[in-house]
């Protein structure tokens, strides 16, 4: 049930803290679950539930059955649920019910007697408003060929992942009305997309699995037609509780604001502490830091910094450019790539990786969509590049330990969001609503923190780190003052300088400002370095274009879907529950 996962995820948290495998004082030897889905909709269920109590004494078990499942809007689907007889080891026995709210509590025994050892417990009950029937928008989801509109689905927790004991066999049977179209198991804690062990017939399914834990769900879907029911598939559903959600979003956001206020002003109360060594003053810088690459410095400057990692690439190939070792185009919205044989200074084997994982064998590439084989060289060229950055010591390879004390809130905050999300989607929106602003108040938290927090120098970072600052001030500043800086400077023509100096740039995010500088070089200057456009100005638009294509190309694509059948999993379905001992 989706509701149920509530519960099952922080107690199946706590029990398998506390209980380890083994070391349960009572289990479930078999739980047997039949199921009959009759022509009216109504579903026929017996569980047969083999509990060893062991040397416990015990009056009996009892089973919370769900009679509600919240759903992600806040309102809940009701099911109507009809206890029919309870029985002990083949005899009648006594049993109360008891209403929990969102479950129907069944407790069997006797209060008055206790018993140990192993007994056989059936529960038999119905459960109406049960089934659901599909629509067209989620046939189309779904894609299922043999699948139609109108056609009913069962996407039932036969047995739920709150029971206080193991379960060591676990088999459901299920009988519809018709032929089976589709069908799916999981087992597993919530979530889980593990399948089930499964027999087909043609109207009747098995799941089976052994060894259930605490926490553990098995759940089934499956799709039987339309012309199979004689009665409509009705779905009961509750207008949402809105003050159970107004008081989770208090709660969540007292939470998220003890989050963020307090790191922040432990990260400012410790901030001159981890500095370490200070940056010099910045002077002018003419020429790139120690002699390095555009992607090198970068690299040493920012680490492993997501914007940098993706502006290296352009600035790599903007730099073989200019070394001749590529020539560079555009056709429509892709960046074109064409290796040539040889250029003014050696090539780096890391940059010929990188040509080689672009272009094919006749010496052509074309960046446009995804593409893994430069993904993966550029990760290994990247990692390779920042691990030099660290032997160098031009990155203080512990620099980042002060910002390492906030990373419990980064994993509070994702578990927390992500959990929000997950009891959403199943329904739990109460929950969601605390889990939700408290997660996203630690990430803010966290990030606040590190932002706070600065990296701790050594005297050789701190230096390089001045040098890198020179240059970016130079290359941001006045660019046709610049300009004149650099030809007195370096003694080489404007084309030279603006091809020489425009990857760093780049990695600076200021190729714009810069190329706006050299508004007078010609096409045939250009050209010279690689540079397929009509003057600077437009060369740095497609560069920014570039960068562009770059991340489209190292950019894994995502994927998402919706249901039973797209997107199922253990604890989503209804039923589910469990039960114990007393």
């Amino acid at each position: 049930m989706r509701r149920s996962l509530t519960w099952a995820l922080a107690g199946a948290a706590a029990t398998s803290i506390a209980l380890a495998p083994g070391a349960y004082a009572e289990e479930i030897s078999s739980f047997d679950v039949d199921v009959t889905i009759g022509a009216d909709t109504v579903m026929d269920i017996s569980e047969t539930i083999v509990y060893d109590f062991e040397s416990a004494e015990r009056r009996g078990i009892f089973r919370d059955i769900p009679v509600r499942d919240y759903l992600d809007d806040g309102s809940a689907r009701a099911y109507d649920i009809d206890v029919l007889s309870v029985t002990r080891d083949g005899s009648s026995e006594p049993y109360e019910i008891f209403d929990e709210g969102d479950y129907l509590r069944v407790r069997i025994g006797d209060p008055d007697v206790t018993i140990t050892g192993t007994h056989d417990y059936q529960i038999q009950y119905t459960v109406a408003n049960g089934l659901t029937q599909y629509t067209q928008e989620q046939v189309d989801a779904i894609g299922i060929a043999e699948l139609e509109p109108g056609d009913v689905e069962v996407y039932w927790d036969f047995i739920g992942g709150e029971w206080e004991a193991p379960i060591d066999q676990a088999r459901v049977r299920v009988e519809g009305p018709g032929p089976i179209l589709a069908y799916e198991c999981f087992v597993g804690s919530a979530g889980s997309t593990i399948p089930c062990d499964v027999e087909i017939g043609t109207d009747s399914a098995v799941f089976a699995s052994a060894r259930l834990y605490t926490g553990d769900s098995l759940t089934g879907i499956l799709a039987f037609p339309q012309e199979a029911f004689t009665a409509p598939v009705e779905e009961v559903i509750e207008a949402p509780k809105a003050d159970r959600l107004v008081l989770g979003l208090l709660i969540g956001f007292v939470i998220a604001a003890i989050a963020i206020v307090v790191p922040t002003i432990v990260a400012i109360a410790t901030r001159n502490k981890n500095k370490g060594a200070a940056i010099p003053l910045a002077p002018p810088q003419y020429s790139p830091p120690d002699g390095l690459t555009a992607a090198e410095m970068g690299v040493a400057w920012k680490g492993d910094d997501s914007d940098v990692r993706s502006r290296a690439i352009v600035a790599t190939l903007v730099d073989l450019a200019a070394r001749r070792w590529v020539d560079l185009g555009q056709d429509g919205k892709k960046l074109t790539v064409t290796k040539l044989t040889s250029g003014t200074d050696p090539i780096r084997p890391w940059e010929e990786a990188l040509v080689d994982s672009i272009v094919s064998d006749s010496g052509n590439g074309v960046i446009d969509d995804y593409d893994s084989a430069l993904a993966t060289t550029w990760t290994e060229a990247y990692k390779g590049l920042l691990e030099e950055a660290r032997k160098s010591g031009r990155r203080n390879a512990e620099g980042g330990k002060p910002d390492q004390r906030w990373n419990f809130l980064a994993f509070t905050g994702i578990t927390m969001f992500g959990l929000g999300i997950l009891l959403g989607v199943f329904g739990s929106t109460n929950i969601t609503a605390v889990l939700i602003p408290a997660g996203v108040g630690c990430l803010i938290g966290f990030g606040l923190a590190r932002l706070i927090t600065p990296r701790t120098e050594t005297v050789q970072s701190a230096q390089f780190l001045a040098k890198v600052e020179g240059l970016k001030k130079v290359l941001g500043t006045d660019t046709s003052e610049s300009r004149r800086e650099f030809a007195h400077k370096l003694g080489l023509p404007d084309s030279a300088i603006f091809a020489t100096m425009l990857p760093y740039a780049v990695i600076f995010d200021l190729n714009e400002a810069w190329s706006q500088g050299f508004p007078d070089l010609t096409p045939e200057e250009l050209r010279r370095y690689g540079f397929f456009a009509e003057n600077a100005y437009i060369w740095s638009y497609l560069v920014s274009d570039f960068g562009r294509g770059i991340r489209t190309a190292t950019t894994p694509p995502s994927r998402s879907s919706s249901s039973g059948f797209s997107g199922g999993s253990t604890g989503g379905g209804g039923g589910g529950g469990g039960g114990g001992s007393w």
